[in-house]
């Protein structure tokens, strides 16, 4: 997924998360999972996708941030500069890109994509210069519906923010054509994306026909389920931060409180 990029976090032995990137009007957004921007991201959060960077070229600038925490989603907003230097070249998502489709998608299929922690190659070159890259994972799956949700007593889970995914042990099929492969451990994913893949009856489909419809959180080892939140929490944090992308919302998405479909 080319709208994917890998977040190492430069003071935590380049940890990493995984986010979305996007371009709204004028603006350049990373969306990912509130845990994922640790602190500041000035100088620390360190944005690559599946080609390899070198300390050389420094960091981005981020000209500001925001999570929520107990829904665990956040953005990154990039600067002008940082966005010519990182991402001049990058194909972005945009809001048509994201679909307000709640939770429980019975029989539609969607693609989970993100970057573990395993496919992460660091290299330290010598004191003072280092390379590092990622390989983006994507699988597919069915979102459960709310009646087979797992039983987490401790955490429980909300129909109005959640949505839920199986991450299975067994082998999977990365795509069509390609040999089945056994899921890595998927800490690094937090913060990917979770995208419909829009097969809708009596529409022609494309790859463009894939909407983002949530920002992976968590996951539940003895039930090997991931949890992500519903991206219409997102699209609220931009609104209430950025004045000047209400109108590009709204005319995609409606006046809010969004409706969920």
């Amino acid at each position: 997924m080319d709208r994917t990029v890998t977040l190492f976090d430069y003071k935590k032995h380049f940890a990493n998360g995984t986010g979305t990137l996007f371009k709204i009007a004028n603006r350049v957004l990373i969306a990912t999972a509130a845990h994922v921007i640790v602190g500041n991201p000035n100088g620390r959060l360190w944005p690559a996708t599946e080609e390899i960077r070198h300390e050389s070229e420094g960091f981005p600038a981020y000209s500001s941030f925001a999570r929520h925490p107990t829904l665990d989603v956040g953005y990154i907003e990039v600067s002008q500069e940082g966005t010519e230097k990182y991402f001049g070249d990058r194909v972005f998502a945009t809001i048509e890109d994201i679909a307000v489709v709640g939770t429980g998608r019975e029989n539609k299929s969607v693609i989970v994509v993100g970057a573990p922690a395993e496919h992460v190659d660091v290299q330290k070159l010598d004191d003072r210069t280092g390379s590092i890259g990622a390989r983006v994972l994507f699988y597919w799956t069915i979102p459960l519906q709310v009646t087979d949700w797992p039983d987490v007593t401790t955490n429980q889970f909300d129909v109005n923010n959640d949505f839920v995914v199986e991450y299975p042990n067994d082998d999977q099929m990365a795509a069509e054509g390609f040999p089945p492969i056994n899921l890595p451990h998927p800490g690094g994913i937090s913060g990917g994306g979770i995208w419909d893949q829009g097969f809708d009856a009596g529409a022609v489909w494309t790859p463009y026909s894939t909407r983002l419809v949530a920002i992976q959180s968590s996951w539940y080892p003895k039930s090997r389920h991931l949890r992500a939140t519903q991206i219409h929490h997102w699209l609220w944090m931009l609104h209430r931060d950025f004045p000047d992308l209400r109108e590009s919302i709204e005319a995609a998405h409606g006046s809010g409180p969004w409706q969920i479909t």
